[in-house]
């Protein structure tokens, strides 16, 4: 039943996003074979178990959810149900779908409406949608493998790229809103870097590598110590209890987050694979550490007529390293969401770069 079910859905959303262009239904026929071979691997149970055991967490909501019904209460909506993408899974299941599956169909929508919306951006400044700007903006190998789980990732990836893309301000306050639900602390961060930038109104003129440094340095420090304020006030400890400490150790791990190596500053207990096995997983899923550290590259050097967007960003990515880079959850999965915008970023930058050059080269062979 697992496997008809997963061949009909993907049938279904092929049909639906087949005009949206090659890589999207490359992605609806790759992720059918991997969640049936997931399936076929480990099982209904064990493969709520491959790579996190959140998937166990997000399927046994929708089951209560199907039983007793949507709860009433808001700190189900606001925290612990994650409604956002736990009842579209619910409305499936409702429907006969396995509540794994819902889920995970859920995640390669959110993909596939991800895809549809950066090729949109691109296609409105010019710059050809391929393969290639598909890798630099996480919606390769990375972005299949989020698909296939039951994770939320996808899901936030697109809602995090809708709120700092996007040109409908309703639009936008509704993505705030919905992530918020998903990662209130990833949404707070995008919101400080909007409001700062919407207050400085940074103008398109050349951006000295110390500013850029001075703003990522001061928008860290200040996620760090909000992340401190936080949790004084809500009584959960002394700042120490959430692992701010002074040091070399939480640099490192700061450092760390801007090239996508993580894994190498994190305490061995909260790993669930060795460093060998990461390192090695990182070379298939390259864009891992290729996409941050183009981003920090640009960022710091390469990035000279920045628009609001690029000053947003940049502290919006710094407030929120400065809040999760102390915590357990310090991952590359914990930055994910931004992964889309620092590679659209690159890209663009990249494009201006040769289309200013073609024409000086036009004249050179003019003059010549």
């Amino acid at each position: 039943m697992y496997y008809a079910q997963t061949l009909l859905i993907g049938a279904i959303v092929l049909a639906l996003f087949w005009r949206d262009g090659r890589l999207s239904r490359l992605h609806v026929v790759a992720w059918m074979v991997l969640v049936v071979a997931l399936y076929r691997r480990f099982g209904p149970d064990e493969q709520l178990l491959f790579y996190s055991n959140d998937q166990r967490f997000y399927s046994s909501v929708v089951l209560a959810t199907t039983e007793i019904g949507v709860p009433l209460q808001p700190s189900w909506w606001l925290s612990f149900g994650k409604p956002v993408y736990t009842l579209p899974a619910t409305v499936l299941h409702y429907a006969g779908v396995d509540p794994a599956l819902a889920l995970k169909t859920v995640s390669l929508v959110s993909l596939l409406l991800l895809i549809r919306f950066v090729g949109a951006q691109f296609t409105a400044r010019g710059v050809r949608f391929s393969l290639v700007t598909a890798y630099l903006t996480a919606l390769g190998p990375i972005a299949l493998l989020y698909s296939t789980l039951a994770l939320r990732e996808t899901t936030m990836m697109l809602l995090a790229t809708v709120l700092l893309w996007g040109r409908r301000s309703d639009v936008r306050l509704w993505a705030l809103i919905a992530l918020a639900t998903l990662r209130p602390h990833l949404a707070a961060a995008i919101a400080f870097g909007l409001a700062v930038a919407w207050v400085m109104r940074t103008p398109r003129a050349q951006w000295r590598v110390s500013g850029a440094a001075f703003r990522l340095l001061g928008s860290v420090v200040a996620g760090y110590f909000s992340y401190g304020l936080g949790t004084l006030l809500l009584g959960n400890g002394p700042v120490s209890a959430a692992g701010h400490r002074w040091g070399i150790g939480p640099v490192v791990r700061v450092l760390s987050n801007l090239v996508g190596l993580q894994f190498l500053s994190v305490d061995e207990s909260t790993r669930a694979l060795s460093v060998v096995d990461l390192v090695t997983s990182r070379l298939a899923l390259s864009e891992t550490i290729v996409i941050p550290v183009l981003f920090t590259l640009g960022a710091l050097v390469v990035f000279r007529s920045p628009q609001r967007r690029h000053v947003a960003v940049i502290i919006a990515f710094g407030f929120y390293v400065g809040l999760v880079t102390l915590t357990d959850f310090n991952s590359f999965r914990q930055n994910i969401p931004f992964m889309p915008t620092f590679g659209m970023l690159v890209a663009l930058e990249w494009h201006a770069r040769r289309s200013a050059a073609r024409p000086a080269n036009a004249l050179v062979e003019t003059s010549g």
